[in-house]
C-alpha cells in the first residue's frame, strides 16, 4: 500500500505550526487561469499534508484579490514584506488555522470524506 492510498482522517480545527513545503504554479482545469497550489506540512504528524489553492489568474477578479490577499498573509506570516518567486516561501515557519469540510455524497455514488481547508495564516508566535 502506497502512502497516497493510506486513508488519514481530517485533523481537528485550530490554529498548527508548520512549514510551507512547496508552493507550484498550475495552470486550471480549462486553461484560462492559473493558481498557486501550496502544500503545507507539520512537524508531529508525517502523513497529514494541508493543501491550499489561490486563483492569482481568473476571469473573476474577486477570486484573484481574495488570492493576492492571502498570498499577502503568508509572506507576513513568515516574515517576508513581498516575494519575487513563490518558492521563497519553502520552509519557513509558520501557523495556519484549519476547518473541516464535512464528508458529502456526490451524484453517480461517489463519496468525498471529511478534509481540512486551511482558513488563515500567522506568524509563529
Amino acid at each position: 500500500m502506497t502512502a497516497s492510498s493510506v486513508f488519514v482522517p481530517a485533523l481537528v480545527p485550530g490554529w498548527y505550526n508548520g512549514v510551507i513545503d512547496s508552493v507550484r504554479k498550475r495552470s486550471t482545469k480549462d486553461k484560462d487561469g492559473a493558481y498557486l497550489l501550496i502544500e503545507l506540512t507539520f512537524p508531529g504528524f508525517p502523513a497529514h499534508r494541508v493543501y491550499d489553492r489561490l486563483n492569482i489568474e481568473n476571469k473573476n477578479p474577486v477570486a484573484v484579490s481574495i488570492a493576492y490577499q492571502r498570498l499577502n498573509a503568508i509572506c507576513h506570516a513568515v516574515g517576508l514584506t513581498a516575494v519575487s518567486d513563490p518558492s521563497e516561501l519553502c520552509n519557513r515557519p509558520l501557523q495556519f488555522l484549519l476547518a473541516t469540510q464535512p464528508a458529502t455524497a456526490a451524484p453517480g455514488g461517489r463519496f468525498y470524506s471529511a478534509r481540512n481547508t486551511v482558513v488563515s495564516y500567522r506568524r509563529m508566535p
